[in-house]
């Protein structure tokens, strides 16, 4: 059993973990040469960047700043962005900082960036579609080496017969000295000093300022000291009292981790004054309540996920393989784009993108499964360990904790279970049965029919637990292989123990579609209500199969009258097995409706679905087309089935829209006293992009304008009140839970899950929490209240409600489920 001298020595850890992850990360940036990619050079970029360009424009419009006259190159310089050129000194200045160089060969550096700009400006203007092709090429192949793009755009030039002619030498460091004496007379960074080599010889050098090493000293530490490797903690994390009463026991740790992650700026330090005038004792009795629960890792689970992982299976694991971009349909060296092909190339330049996407998200789950079996293999000889939660600007609550945490990847999920355990007794096995079949994906029948097909599977689960990796059929097409796999491990020792086994393993209920059941709730929608398993049914509700035959009605209507798309898409669905667009197509765009998406949300979210089933089932660079025309039909089925919370939706941003005509902000005390405040501040981004010398370079400033950003008011307000909706039933259901004896908790905004031998009562608890919140409170009309008493703007009423009755929901079996 740890105590709380483990517990400050591990907190200390922490600190050190983080410190070590950043000084690597610094370490590799500087060894790749590129100073700016540090987090204080890139600081030092941004903060000299705006008045070092100043200074060249002044220069460059005959203004002769600090004396300095224009000479015959000027004409060159001017010909250049100021922002470019300042880019380019403040990056070899910078790297002065670090690595002391000469005067002269930082010029010919910059002269030789500012040559190479010129020259593939030309470039450009007179082969637009090669160059784009090239540049394209470069970053698909990840090249960040100057020498290499240098290389392969100037033979590309000469074979496209565009004529360059190459500067002097002598040139070149002129047109280079110019720009860094410039910069140099507007930033305080390095300073020049001649260094004696003999009697007669000498050299300039550049130098740093000390000021500056210790600034960049000041900024590493700092920067270090916010930027820890936070983990659970091996004791009870302290209750919250108060914005940074709670949590950690380290006073650095706490400071840095408090209750709230406000938004930076005028906006958190205004909902920071509201919270400070807020009763908060609800909302932290439900936070103290997940963080309370007590955690261990489930060594089975870490066991197989390492044994996997070392073999290079594929179970349950991002492909060890990358998404391939295919070759473009335009030939290299064409002038254009010929007529007949520009349809083919769009759709590859969309393809290229969404691939690209895709691999990033690949990239990110191969480190998160890293990340996971290192924190798990840290953890696993610890009796129990606790999460600690922090909230957002809207309520919600997020472990603080990445990779492994009971909101993670399958990966993390599966690893975790209970410290505690309690026995089955009457009802937990039925529910245990009920979870398996929810992980693996049979969650669309009734709960009966979900025990019948874990008891019909019942030796193939046994055989799993008995030997996961020679019996890796079932678990490993499971929708959630590694919690699958943890329910199989679980059902073992239950067939061996009968209801008195003691079990650990978190059992969830899932909300149908969390958002749109909130909005059918608040509109009192009964259309909605039944679409959403607000209302009871003898089986699940599933909208998202709803507008998927919707849809697919459409495309069969179109095939009829020979759309080829149509005919080209009913093919696709009956070659992978299939009568009618499957679920799996329909779901993200529906569930992610309530939170602001849109068409061009849907056709990302269609392609995602495409090229994770077959990428080239459609003619060669059709892909991305086929999805933009199944995106149209798609949205429209949306609409079909999915009414009156469009209604809603379309209310809550014209109402936000009004107000941030006006600078005022979306605000909304929540039933349990949380501010949601959103107030999106207007600002100028300026962005400067550099891309030959080696990597692309891309700096972007930002500055405040006056008012507030009345597209991203609009766009942030369903998704934030729906959010902090769906947490204040979280945590009422949190509270309610402790009321009953309830003591674990494993929560996620709209997945809710305990102890076997509970879910009978959880299930109850939940639907009476639901119900409590929309029948004592009329969300939409108490945000119209609230809004109105504080600000004198005419904004329209809420949509009238339409009578669905909400105790409907207390008989309703399959609203969490």
């Amino acid at each position: 059993m740890d105590h709380i001298q483990d517990e400050l020595d591990w907190e200390r850890k922490m600190i050190n973990y983080g410190l070590e992850r950043f000084r690597l990360q610094e370490h590799k940036a500087k060894e790749r040469g590129d100073y700016t990619g540090t987090k204080s050079g890139a600081r030092l970029l941004k903060n000299y960047l705006t008045q070092v360009s100043e200074y060249i424009s002044h220069y460059c419009a005959g203004n002769s700043p600090g004396g300095r006259r224009r000479t015959k190159y000027t004409p060159v310089i001017s010909a250049v962005d100021a922002d470019k050129l300042s880019l380019m000194a403040l990056t070899s200045l910078i790297s002065a900082v670090h690595s002391e160089v000469t005067l002269a060969s930082a010029a010919f550096s910059v002269g030789g960036q500012i040559e190479d700009e010129l020259r593939y400006t030309e470039f450009e203007i007179a082969n637009k579609e090669l160059f784009d092709q090239l540049q394209r090429d470069l970053d698909r192949r990840n090249s960040e080496s100057y020498r290499h793009r240098h290389r392969v755009l100037n033979h590309s030039m000469r074979k496209a017969n565009i004529e360059w002619r190459s500067w002097s030498h002598e040139m070149r460091a002129s047109v280079g000295m110019i720009v860094l004496t410039l910069a140099l007379d507007a930033s305080d960074l390095v300073y020049k000093e001649t260094v004696r080599q003999g009697a007669k010889r000498s050299r300039i050098v550049l130098k740093a300022n000390p000021e500056v090493h210790d600034w960049i000293k000041r900024s590493d530490e700092a920067t270090a000291a916010v930027l820890p490797d936070r983990m659970p903690m091996l004791i009870k994390p302290d209750d919250w009292t108060g914005f940074t009463s709670g949590g950690y026991i380290l006073p650095k740790l706490r400071q840095i981790t408090p209750l709230i992650k406000f938004r930076h700026g005028a906006a958190g330090r205004a909902q920071r004054d509201m919270v400070v005038n807020s009763d908060l004792k609800e909302v932290m009795r439900g936070v103290n309540g997940m963080q309370s629960t007590p955690w261990r890792i489930n060594t089975r689970i870490l066991e197989t996920l390492q044994q996997v992982w070392e073999k290079g299976l594929t179970v349950g694991m991002p492909s060890s393989q990358p998404y391939e971009i295919p070759p473009s349909p335009v030939p290299a060296g064409m002038d254009e784009v010929p007529d007949h092909l520009v349809g083919a190339f769009n759709d590859w330049r969309n393809t290229a993108r969404e691939l690209h996407t895709k691999e990033k998200e690949r990239q990110g789950l191969v480190l998160g499964v890293s990340r996971s079996m290192r924190i798990g293999n840290m953890l696993k000889d610890h009796e129990r360990f606790y999460f600690v939660y922090q909230m957002d600007f809207r309520g919600r609550a997020y472990c603080t904790t990445s990779g492994i945490n009971p909101q993670g990847a399958d990966v993390g999920k599966g690893c975790l279970e209970f410290a505690d355990g309690k026995p089955l007794g009457d009802t937990g096995a039925y529910w245990l049965k009920v979870h398996g079949a929810n992980k693996f994906g049979f969650d669309k029948g009734s709960y009966d029919v979900r025990v019948n097909w874990v008891e019909e599977n019942h030796t193939l689960i046994l055989a799993a637990a008995e030997d996961p990796l020679s019996n890796r059929d079932l678990w490993g097409n499971a929708d959630k292989p590694y919690q699958f796999l943890a329910f199989c491990f679980e059902y073992a020792s239950y067939v061996n123990n009968g209801e008195d086994h003691i079990s650990h393993l978190p059992v969830a209920l899932d909300g149908a579609c969390n958002g749109l059941q909130h909005f059918s709730a608040m509109l009192g929608d009964p259309v909605g209500a039944r679409s959403v398993n607000l209302s009871p049914n003898d089986v699940p509700a599933d909208i998202y199969q709803d507008v998927a035959d919707v849809c697919t009605q459409k495309l069969r209507d179109a095939e009829a009258v020979g759309e080829i798309a149509a005919e080209n898409w009913i093919k696709f669905i009956v070659a992978h097995g299939h009568d009618n667009i499957p679920r799996a197509a329909s779901k993200l765009p529906v569930m992610t409706l309530p939170y602001g998406s849109s068409q061009q949300t849907c056709t990302s979210g269609l392609f995602s679905w495409y090229a994770g089933h077959e990428s080239r089932f459609f003619p060669d660079n059709t892909g991305f087309r086929h999805c933009i025309y199944l995106s149209s039909l798609m949205w429209d089925s949306i609409s079909e089935v999915v009414v009156a919370a469009r209604e809603a939706m379309v209310w809550l941003q014209t109402i936000s829209g009004e107000l941030a005509k006006e600078n005022a902000p979306l605000s909304y005390k929540t039933p349990l006293g949380f501010p949601m405040y959103q107030a999106s501040p207007r600002q100028e981004r300026i962005q400067i992009c550099h891309r030959v010398g080696g990597s692309r370079m891309r700096v972007t400033i930002t500055s405040p304008l006056e008012g507030l950003d009345v597209r991203k008011q609009r766009q942030g307000s369903s998704p934030n009140l729906v959010h902090s909706i769906d947490a204040t039933h979280m945590l009422m259901c949190v509270n309610a839970g402790l009321d009953s004896g309830i003591d674990s908790f494993s929560i996620i905004h709209d997945d809710f899950g305990v102890h076997a031998c509970n879910v009978q009562d959880w299930h109850g608890i939940i639907r009476e929490q639901f119900v409590k919140l929309h029948t004592e409170n009329n969300i939409l009309k108490d945000l119209y209240d609230q809004l109105t008493e504080k600000h004198d703007i005419d904004i329209p009423a809420p949509p009238a409600h339409m009578g669905f009755d909400l105790n409907e929901v207390l008989e309703s079996p399959y609203f969490f489920g």
